[in-house]
């Protein structure tokens, strides 16, 4: 890997390269994931994770060695960016893991120093929108297509556009109130750098879609350094756009319209409350938003709220803050889902200020994780142990021999509980339960 990289006179290639071989009468190597410890900022927006060789590309490692390059683009902060993990594939799907401190014994270089970065702080602006004036259903299924031209001066460039609609219609892909324009998902036209460019989605309309008229709320564009700005129905018409469409000739809207709004958060912690209890609602996730409807005339789009409350308990969305972190973590210290009032107390306590560290420690001298553990473990065991109950596996010898360097050169048993709750392994296996909000009772 390249150990520099200047930014000060434009973009700059990463530049990587891997040799893996197979064992005799293996499928043959794969392909290889590079993990980084902190996002790069790509022309495509940030990343932690560069693959290298896959199958198909221009340089395969199915013949031991493959080399590829990663655009970073002037937008990424100056600072040491390192290498948290490599992971490399054979052809059969199995993986074997090289952690930091594995690749520094074996002589790799782990860092790049990046320098000359301008951080983009520009948000992007919205200069053209197009919706279709009129859908007809009555032949069957029609094309849907939305297009959006965006420009982000000389920041890290547009990455999409988000429209939000008054209720909700059906596409071939999904069902909702939302579409998402210009990201990187099949049926869109991408938005690539930062001059004036545009990006387009299109998809298959189903017949089933309700007659009617479908208003634009809301449309928020925003960059690949997560810069947004956000344009009310009112800005946009004021802009010339024409802010709705018409389906024809398909279902009848049935009974009343209904109660539609864009509960849009800040950037603090913001709760919604709804004066009936979760039973009578649904609540599901639509891109980066939630959507909230309870059949009876509510139907809200939830953007950056973090917590919904209702009459009998409160449900908590924000997956990738503290409520997602505090489940993690008791599915990782006790290997099972928290008990509501549980999961409410150490949630109010990580608002509150406390860090993951400090509940870990809680959680460590426990006499539910003494039961669970045993007492007196020795430091391989209490890994091997983290293995079994957090990941549901044995520690393959890189992994054990990475947390075992961790303990001998000071870290806690706290610091490794986190590890292990926070990895990308443990973040899969929690993610199906978690990812349409967690239920728990506040303290």
């Amino acid at each position: 890997m390249s150990s520099t990289l200047d930014l000060s006179l434009g973009q700059r290639n990463l530049s990587l390269r891997v040799d893996a071989r197979d064992e005799l009468g293996g499928s043959g190597p794969g392909w290889a994931q590079v993990w980084m410890q902190q996002a790069v900022i790509s022309p495509l927006g940030p990343s932690q994770v560069i693959s290298i060789g896959l199958p198909g590309s221009a340089d395969p490692l199915s013949d031991g060695s493959a080399s590829s390059v990663f655009a970073v683009s002037t937008a990424t902060p100056p600072g040491v960016y390192r290498i948290y993990e490599v992971a490399v594939f054979d052809m059969a799907g199995n993986v074997k893991h090289y952690f930091d401190t594995d690749l520094v014994a074996m002589g790799y270089n782990t860092a790049v120093t990046v320098t000359g970065g301008v951080p983009d702080t520009t948000a992007p602006v919205l200069t053209g929108l197009v919706l279709p004036a009129v859908i007809d259903l009555s032949s069957g299924a029609k094309e849907l297509s939305f297009t959006a031209h965006a420009q982000d001066g000389a920041g890290s460039g547009v990455a999409g556009v988000d429209l939000f609609f008054d209720h909700d219609f059906y596409l071939d892909t999904f069902t909702g109130p939302a579409v998402s324009i210009g990201g990187i998902a099949g049926g869109s036209d991408t938005f690539f750098d930062g001059t004036l460019n545009s990006g387009a989605y299109t998809g298959t309309l189903s017949a089933d879609t309700e007659r009617g008229t479908y208003n634009l709320l809301s449309a928020v564009v925003t960059d690949q350094s997560g810069n947004a700005t956000e344009y009310t129905a009112a800005q946009l018409a004021a802009m010339g756009i024409s802010t709705q469409f018409v389906v024809q000739d398909g279902a009848p809207m049935g009974g009343p319209a209904p109660s539609a709004a864009i509960i849009q958060g800040s950037d603090g912690l913001d709760e919604v409350t709804y004066a009936k209890a979760s039973t009578e609602f649904t609540l599901r996730k639509s891109g980066g938003s939630f959507i909230a409807t309870d059949g009876q005339g509510i139907n809200n789009t939830l953007v950056n709220v973090e917590r919904v409350a209702f009459s009998d308990q409160t449900i908590a969305l924000d997956v990738d803050g503290t409520a997602g972190q505090a489940y993690r973590l008791y599915q990782a210290a006790f290997d099972r889902q928290p008990d509501l009032p549980g999961l409410g107390f150490w949630i109010s306590h990580l608002d509150e200020g406390w860090t993951l560290l400090d509940v870990a420690g809680r959680f460590l001298n426990s006499a539910e994780y003494g039961r669970l553990y045993g007492t007196g473990l020795q430091n391989q065991q209490f890994v091997t142990e983290l293995y079994h109950n957090v990941l549901h596996r044995d520690p393959e010898q890189a992994g054990l021999a990475h947390w075992m360097t961790k303990l001998d050169q000071g870290a806690t048993r706290a610091e490794l509980l986190v590890g292990f709750s926070e990895s990308a392994e443990n973040m899969a296996q929690v993610i199906g339960a978690i990812e349409n909000g967690m239920a728990y009772i506040p303290f």
